[in-house]
């Protein structure tokens, strides 16, 4: 009787001892996983934040190129208005 009571526990031992084994390896592999995947958003983090600053960058050019074509359609149209009083003046 107490031969097969210590056959009983000792199958449930290692059992239970299997288990363990079995979600230790579960929980390094998933802490595996999970550095690798703070890996892969700080990279991602760094590549959002250099996109962010080239839109910005890419955004102060194009106010710039368009103050700059504001500046040459003013000076385009004071030369028409002077180029057509010259023109009344002479004819």
């Amino acid at each position: 009787m107490f031969l097969s009571l210590y056959e009983e526990v000792k199958n449930a031992r290692n059992r239970y001892v299997s288990q363990i084994a079995a979600t230790s390896q579960d929980l390094a592999e998933m802490n595996e996983r999970i550095k690798i995947l703070q890996n892969e958003v700080d990279i991602l983090k760094s590549e959002s934040k250099e996109r962010d600053r080239a839109l910005i960058e890419t955004k102060h050019q194009v106010i710039t190129e368009l103050a700059a074509r504001d500046n040459n359609r003013s000076d385009l149209n004071r030369k028409e208005f002077e180029f057509r009083q010259k023109l009344a003046t002479i004819g």
